[in-house]
């Protein structure tokens, strides 16, 4: 397919846009948006030698859009198992994350492992995308760039991995993102259950949505009608609340198709990086969000079960219990909400007291 572009494995470069150029409507969003584009502003290494030799790891892609200005630039790299590679089950389902503010695709190999190791057969596909790389492209909101994007790959993904993937996944494709990359992810699949602003829509089998501590999920109408699970912590962290991300997308979601975990961060002096672990190498300055290098390695095996279990046991299923759901990786405490089970109630003030009482 001609659209996607050459292979390119330049390293992202750090990008910072002019906060000028943004509308904030007081003090405090600006200085968390600061404050996210600090956490987030990881450089990116083309390095993958610190992923398991059974897991195969794609070129970085890049697809530009330059003779369409409608659409951004995009970048995407792919994860698969090594072992399954040339079967029939090698691409059952496959995972988009698009990426938090100002990082980019190759931040996430990590993650991406253990989304393919934990799968037990096999059989899944993680993609990291990016809605719009390139240079001072720090801002990954733009639900029609994630539409567009993900639907040349999908529409190629016979030629994109023909190793792995000899036709269309049978479970679908989970649409999810980190940060400002989920939000990105909520609105586009609230467009989905009501007239949308854009003329996109995706043009594959949805399976749901994964919510990696998204943000800003409260600042538009969210309406989520397919499988719902959100990763969160119970305090603000890097300047982002439950209450602005993993609550309201619980709450925007169906009554018997939703889940939540959320991470209880009492008593961790890293509390406030903590919205960066589910990158490799965490915040890009520990003077603003601090570090968490110790919690990583758990987080994303658990988010990596989570995803398989989401599969096995919701995705195409009738109906779901919490036990399905429950998760043997250790970690930090952390509740789990699904389905009838009433989300947390957290508000602004109770975040960011909670994440003073940690750090005291």
């Amino acid at each position: 397919n001609p659209n996607l572009g050459p292979v390119h494995n330049n390293p992202l470069q750090q990008q910072i846009q002019p906060f000028a150029t943004m509308k904030f409507t007081n003090t405090l969003q600006l200085l968390a948006t600061m404050a996210i584009v600090a956490c987030n502003g990881a450089q990116a290494s083309d390095d993958t030698s610190n992923v398991s030799s059974g897991v195969v790891v794609g070129d970085v892609i890049d697809i530009n859009n330059f003779a369409n200005p409608k659409y951004a630039n995009y970048q995407y790299q792919t994860y698969h198992s090594e072992t399954s590679s040339g079967t029939e089950s090698c691409c059952d389902n496959v995972v988009f994350i698009n990426v938090g503010t100002a990082m980019g695709v190759t931040s996430y190999q990590l993650l991406s492992q253990k989304i393919v190791e934990e799968d037990p057969n096999q059989s899944t596909v993680a993609i990291m995308i990016d809605n719009n790389a390139g240079f001072l492209k720090i801002v990954k909101t733009s639900s029609v760039d994630y539409i567009h994007l993900t639907n040349l790959i999908s529409s190629d993904i016979t030629g994109i991995l023909p190793e792995c993937c000899l036709s269309q996944p049978k479970n679908g494709y989970l649409l999810g993102g980190h940060s400002a990359g989920g939000q990105a992810a909520v609105d586009a699949i609230s467009e989905l259950a009501g007239p949308g602003p854009h003329d996109e829509e995706f043009e594959f089998t949805v399976a749901g949505y994964l919510g990696l501590s998204s943000y800003d999920v409260a600042k538009n109408p969210t309406d989520i009608n397919v499988p719902s699970m959100s990763w969160d912590f119970d305090m603000m962290t890097c300047f982002v609340g439950p209450n602005h991300s993993g609550i309201p997308a619980y709450e925007g979601s169906e009554t018997d198709n939703r889940i939540l975990y959320e991470v209880h961060l009492e008593g961790l002096e890293t509390a406030s990086g903590m919205h960066c672990a589910f990158t490799d190498d965490g915040c890009f300055t520990a003077l603003v969000c601090g570090l968490n290098a110790d919690q990583r390695p758990w987080i994303h095996q658990a988010v990596g079960e989570s995803v398989n279990k989401l599969f096995t046991h919701v995705v195409g299923q009738p109906s779901f219990s919490k036990s399905d759901m429950e998760l043997s990786s250790t970690g930090l405490p952390t509740t789990l909400y699904v389905n009838a089970d009433p989300a947390p109630s957290l508000d602004f003030a109770e975040a960011v007291q909670g994440l003073r009482t940690a750090q005291a």
